[in-house]
């Protein structure tokens, strides 16, 4: 496989994480609603910590997958910088006319 093949496999995998993670969020608020709507009517509560419950695994499923996917710990560690960077040398700085 490719480097660009790979680099379209993952994008392609991030855009169904984030589609999971919208319909997880989703799940979440809804949860919420109808526990809220569910209370103001004095509906079981156990019904309504249920939905409760049900709405702060939600939250943290949600959390975790977001942990779990955007904010990965490279395998590798990263290179060392150099102090200067060349786009940032003065010299290589072309002045911007006012």
């Amino acid at each position: 496989m490719t480097d660009r093949d790979e680099e379209a496999a993952r994008e392609d995998a991030m855009r169904d994480v984030e589609r999971v993670m919208m319909y997880i969020a989703q799940a979440q608020r809804k949860a919420d609603e109808i526990a809220q709507s569910l209370a103001k009517t004095g509906t079981d509560e156990q019904i309504v910590a249920a939905l409760q419950t049900a709405s702060g695994a939600l939250r943290a499923e949600h959390n975790r997958l977001l942990n779990r996917t955007h904010f990965v710990v490279p395998d590798e560690p990263l290179t060392a910088l150099s102090d200067v960077p060349a786009e940032d040398d003065p010299g290589n700085q072309q002045r911007m006319a006012i």
